[in-house]
């Protein structure tokens, strides 16, 4: 998916056409990054069920790691 060459300086770019079941690097890298944003939200999602359980109330962490996640699928 990605070229990285040495030769002079340090220079990365997209191959095109590598991807699985025909798509280009850019929409596979769009799937991976998607992905992630979903499980993380998920993640944020069940420290409420732990959180409540364990009798912590440090709604900070929560709130950072949801505002965090908002970020990585916005981008």
């Amino acid at each position: 998916m990605v070229n990285i060459d040495f030769t002079n300086n340090l220079s990365l770019t997209l191959k095109e056409g590598v991807g699985e079941e025909g798509k280009t690097t850019l929409e596979m890298l769009y799937h991976i990054s998607g992905e992630f944003a979903i499980r993380w939200m998920t993640a944020v999602l069940t420290c409420t069920p732990f959180f409540i359980i364990f009798g912590v109330y440090n709604l900070f962490v929560r709130q950072a790691m949801g505002i965090a996640t908002a970020v990585w699928s916005i981008n």
